[in-house]
């Protein structure tokens, strides 16, 4: 039999039983599209996920507590030594947030925060240039640059490369801690100019989070600090490491020294598992539903097709030309339901972009990732479903099949 003869013979079956046709390639469907979807979602969580861990620099800083109250300058130098530790710092180093009185000579009012960089730490800058060494009151602002306590979220973006050579003015002040509640006393404004623009959305960062050399921040703590009773000469350290990868080696080697070591901020990796779990039992759950609903439906039509085949034997038509148009079917009903399934998965995307675009501003920065090697698991999945399916229901029928034994009924 040739194989458009098949074909033709198999849509006219198809087209004989289209309302089972119909149920199964649906159910199939359904089925198949969750998993396509699931793909999707664990796939662009993991993506968030591994920026934050590549290039935010919270996932690679480690707290060192000074558990034998070693001299603070000591303990340092001690961890400075360790391979792929980049810098050792006092937590007055890290981050300070500060208040804006101008962005580029114009006024404005909100809140910045602004954490510890060098010249060999960074954020990856898109344009402009990194902090030289020892260069003082300059920043790396992000790409979309929005100060903090602003109102409208969308109106308040400003391009952060519309900015590069021209100044922030910042403003903080001395407090008076004797009182029952710290006061005022000095006000102190400085002026930063921006050298450096990076994307924060490849590391998720804040909006108003601006990078200055790590002496601007312990000097801008101290004056905040200026007259409390507050001393770090025992406190928690933050070793910086070089490169994401090196974490884990870097928190082993000092748990081995003996160090009580934590990280900054650790990504939810069970989250994506879960997710994925959760994904992939619903749609297994539904795949068991669809391959029971499809057997009782194969079982029905083959038994009706049972004089059709016959009549096919006898007019010379062999076995392995009636698993010809078993398989024809199979592969029919594959194709139809995969193209199905992604039309389905498609669909759900694009409604989930949508939402995504018009979110608030952490929705918006989630990347839908789709990897196109699920299509291709999915396919053979329908395939070999229906394949089989129509295999072990069609066996018997088709070798026992005569037209003799069909007019007898």
């Amino acid at each position: 039999m040739k194989i458009l003869d098949a074909c033709y013979l198999s849509i006219t079956n198809i087209k004989k039983n289209k309302i089972k046709f119909l149920k199964n390639i649906l159910l199939i469907s359904f089925s198949l599209s969750i998993l396509i979807i699931s793909s999707i979602a664990t796939n662009s969580i993991n993506n968030v996920i591994n920026k934050n861990i590549r290039y935010n620099l919270s996932h690679r800083s480690i707290y060192v507590r000074n558990h034998e109250l070693i001299n603070q300058e000591n303990l340092m130098m001690n961890l400075e030594n360790i391979n792929h530790i980049s810098k050792v710092i006092t937590q007055e180093e890290y981050s300070v947030s500060v208040d804006v009185n101008s962005v580029g000579k114009q006024q404005t009012s909100g809140s910045l925060s602004l954490i510890g960089s060098n010249n060999s730490i960074y954020p990856p800058i898109l344009a402009g240039r990194k902090i030289e060494a020892n260069e003082r009151n300059v920043c790396i602002i992000p790409k979309k640059f929005k100060l903090k306590n602003t109102e409208d979220f969308s109106e308040n973006i400003i391009d952060g490369e519309k900015l590069l050579g021209k100044e922030i003015e910042i403003v903080y002040y001395n407090y008076d801690y004797s009182k029952n509640y710290p006061e005022r006393v000095n006000t102190i404004v400085e002026k930063y100019t921006v050298v450096g623009i990076y994307d924060q959305d490849l590391n998720m960062g804040e909006y108003n989070e601006c990078y200055i050399n790590f002496e601007d921040v312990l000097k801008i703590q101290n004056e905040i600090l200026k007259n409390s009773n507050y001393s770090n000469t025992y406190s928690s350290v933050i070793a910086i490491v070089d490169n994401a990868e090196n974490v884990n080696n870097v928190l082993n080697e000092l748990e081995k020294k003996g160090y009580d070591v934590h990280l900054r901020s650790t990504p939810n990796t069970k989250l994506v598992s879960t997710i994925e779990v959760i994904c992939i039992v619903f749609s297994v759950c539904v795949m068991l539903i669809a391959i029971s609903n499809i057997i009782i439906n194969t079982i029905k039509s083959a038994e009706e097709r049972k004089n059709e085949l016959g009549l096919l034997k006898a007019f010379g038509y062999n076995n392995g030309t009636l698993w010809k148009l078993v398989i024809t079917e199979s592969i029919i009903t594959a194709i139809i339901s995969f193209i199905l399934s992604c039309l389905l998965s498609m669909i759900l995307v694009l409604i989930l972009y949508t939402i995504i675009k018009n979110s608030n501003s952490e929705l918006e920065r989630i990347t839908i990732v789709i990897k196109y090697n699920i299509f291709i698991v999915v396919f053979f999945i329908a395939f070999v479903i229906l394949l089989f399916i129509n295999g072990i229901v069609n066996y018997n029928i088709i070798k026992k099949a005569t037209i003799l034994k069909n007019i007898k009924n």
